[in-house]
């Protein structure tokens, strides 16, 4: 199989070593390359980060028909999520984009995710019930099944 490498950027400014533990945007960034097919540090393959990445992009950008470009606000705290990871987890893939879209991202999660389940009180309940009524009921049954006498082999 071709190994195919990729390039990513972080070098700690002072020392000349990778960096490997923490974020710190005043580093200067170098060249490394690896494998897509090794792990990363917390053992996702970069392949897989690249394909989640790729996933997260075309459901967060949206062009329809006639050519207009739309963004789906909904998928900010994923995007948040998934940049905090990175920046936690693969520091060797973080570079000044990534800083910036983690800046940006969270400052945006502030205004949506309390607003992500209705504006109001009432809104908020509608929501949390549409939500919870069918995990709760099936929570329910699944307790009734498993207490039936004939389940039980005792």
């Amino acid at each position: 199989m071709k190994e195919a490498y990729k390039e990513v950027f972080f070098e700690d400014k002072e020392e000349g070593e990778e960096k490997k533990s923490q974020l710190d945007p005043e580093q200067e960034p170098k060249m490394v390359t690896y494998n897509e097919m090794e792990d990363t540090c917390d053992g996702e393959p970069y392949l897989f980060s690249f394909k989640r990445w790729k996933k997260i992009a075309i459901d967060f950008r949206k062009e329809s028909k006639d050519g207009s470009i739309s963004f789906d606000i909904s998928k900010l705290p994923e995007i948040f999520d998934n940049v905090k990871f990175d920046a936690l987890h693969n520091p060797e893939l973080t570079n000044d984009v990534r800083i910036n879209l983690l800046h940006s991202s969270q400052i945006m999660n502030r205004f949506i995710v309390p607003m992500e389940y209705g504006l109001t009180k009432d809104q908020k309940i509608t929501v949390g019930m549409q939500i919870l009524t069918p995990l709760l009921k099936k929570i329910k049954n699944d307790l009734l099944w498993w207490t039936r006498e004939q389940n039980n082999p005792v």
